[in-house]
């Protein structure tokens, strides 16, 4: 995950999703992520947790739809 907060800092990235790379049964050619979904703005981020990657998806999609809703 700070990785992933550096990258968003470095990149002037509005959201990421940080996943952990190297956990067994997550990742690629698995069905589950650990991943957690980072903002540079005031939503802050999801915690790291394992989660399908519909689940993820989700999330991500979620946060996207929040900041392009009229105020």
């Amino acid at each position: 995950v700070e990785n992933g907060r550096d990258k968003l800092r470095r990149k002037a990235l509005d959201l990421i999703v940080a996943n952990e790379v190297g956990s067994a049964g997550t990742g690629f050619g698995a069905d589950r992520l650990r991943a957690a979904v980072l903002s540079a703005g005031p939503d802050g981020e999801s915690d790291l947790a394992e989660r399908t990657k519909e689940e993820v998806a989700a999330a991500l999609f979620d946060r996207i739809a929040a900041r392009l809703a009229p105020a």
